[in-house]
């Protein structure tokens, strides 16, 4: 039961299965189990194949040998010097706290 939800888990993280998790759960005595977890894991690579095919997103790929504390630098550095916008533009605190006073002045009318 616990490494069916250890296998479980690692689908609902986009992680598909391994051929050594279907090796454990083929040890367990209740089928359903192998079989809930081989159509979770057949609807999840379709799902990865699917995203695969939009265009809205683009893939790039890290050197093996990033440091985990240059690994930020490392997804940054093809950026540097171009400006990169949330779609929100910032806003001040002093800002935010006049658009709240104009809504609780809108509200009181």
């Amino acid at each position: 039961m616990q490494t069916a939800m250890q296998c479980a888990s690692k689908l609902e993280d986009f992680m598909p299965l391994s051929e050594d998790d279907f090796a454990t759960l083929r040890t367990i005595e209740n089928p359903y189990f192998l079989n809930q977890l081989t159509a979770m894991n057949t609807e999840l690579l379709q799902k990865i194949e699917e995203n695969k095919k939009k265009r809205s997103f683009m893939v790039r790929t890290l050197p093996e040998d990033v440091k985990d504390d240059a690994l930020f630098e490392a997804i940054v550095d093809p950026f540097k010097g171009k400006v990169c916008s949330s779609g929100n533009p910032p806003r001040s605190i002093e800002n935010r706290y006049s658009l709240q006073s104009e809504k609780r002045h809108h509200l009181r009318l």
